[in-house]
């Protein structure tokens, strides 16, 4: 595999009405178009072990459309957002950062956007959107999705088992 549209998630992922996302498109004025998202952290200053720490947050996505040569320049990269420092934000409000990302999403998806004329479409096209992967650290992604921090009393982000039922070895026990 060369890309990531030589695997099959991309090509068998489905759309809100539950058909083929990608198969739905009309060439001719409908296009289906699949993000991806960034979100990481960084520190202005350089990596310091003694001294002030400072994080400064970026939120961006990537449109995997484009050809693999084109997708990653830097005029093809759509920054959403930069979270100002000194400190990361905090779950609650890294809500707020990323709803007006979300609602955007969340249009684009359900009902789509209509460009009433582009330099292809004299009369218009219709455009949808969709948006996987989230790309970033194991920190960041756990705030991203609201998942459970590495100090939490569960084992992992994703599942139910706690720290208390460790004895418990049978998967078929463990809550979904």
């Amino acid at each position: 595999m060369q890309d990531i549209w030589d695997g099959n998630t991309f090509r068998s992922f489905k759309g809100p009405d539950g058909q083929p996302y990608l198969e739905a498109q009309d060439d001719k004025s409908d296009y289906r178009l699949i993000f991806s998202l960034f979100v990481d952290w960084f520190s202005p200053w350089g990596s310091k072990k003694n001294g002030p720490h400072s994080s400064v947050g970026v939120i961006y996505m990537i449109c995997y459309n484009l050809p693999p040569h084109l997708r990653y320049r830097i005029e093809n990269v759509y920054i959403t957002g930069i979270i100002p420092g000194p400190n990361e934000p905090s779950l609650h409000h890294l809500n707020h950062v990323l709803r007006p990302l979300v609602n955007d999403l969340l249009r684009g998806w359900e009902c789509g956007f209509y460009f009433t004329q582009t330099a292809l479409h004299e009369f218009g096209c219709m455009v949808r959107c969709a948006l996987i992967p989230l790309v970033c650290d194991l920190p960041a992604l756990r705030k991203a999705l609201g998942a459970i921090g590495h100090c939490a009393t569960r084992f992992c982000s994703f599942c139910l088992q706690t720290r208390n039922h460790i004895s418990e070895v049978d998967v078929n026990s463990w809550g979904r």
